[in-house]
């Protein structure tokens, strides 16, 4: 019997602390998605924990990217979330179908739970929008036209590696 007490509020405190995880990761979301659509990347940049920064990856320039190429942020909606703690490690991942003006997308957060309060650590989106080419500037500063593919030095950089997201720590 009092097994099953100690049980009962081991398991009451873990649901209490994944739930105020939850509210304080949906709400870094939410801040995410603001700065997104401000253009505030190095905010996020800053924001963020080692594992963005030093990922290797100008983070500022892919989230760029990603606002131009998805445009406005509408909505979401959470998909599934995995809070886990490893040797003192304590990181909240959550899923997200979100729309943008361009459609939807899906997005996936890491974040480490340092003292109550997330850091992200690891972003990864995936829209078909993101395949597309980007829009062309118009009016009449628009830069001239970029030579064709066979004109350009030979380059291992292709369209698909635009939309690779900077992911950390896993």
């Amino acid at each position: 019997m009092r097994f099953m007490m100690v049980m009962a509020a081991a398991l009451a405190l873990g649901a209490c602390s994944m739930g105020q995880d939850m509210a304080s990761t949906d709400a870094a979301v939410g801040d995410f998605h603001k700065q997104l659509d401000a253009g505030q990347y190095a905010a996020i940049t800053d924001a963020a924990g080692p594992e963005i920064k030093n990922s290797g990856t100008d983070f500022n320039a892919l989230l760029e990217m990603v606002h131009t190429k998805l445009g406005a942020f509408k909505s979401t909606q959470r998909q599934g979330f995995n809070d886990n703690v490893n040797n003192g490690d304590h990181t909240f991942s959550v899923s997200y179908a979100s729309v943008y003006a361009t459609g939807p997308a899906t997005e996936s957060f890491v974040y480490r739970m340092n003292g109550g309060k997330p850091v992200l650590v690891g972003y990864h989106v995936e829209s078909k929008a993101l395949m597309a080419p980007s829009p062309a500037p118009s009016g009449e500063n628009a830069a001239e036209p970029a030579p064709a593919a066979s004109d350009s030095p030979a380059s291992d950089d292709t369209a698909s590696d635009d939309a690779k997201p900077a992911e950390g720590g896993h």
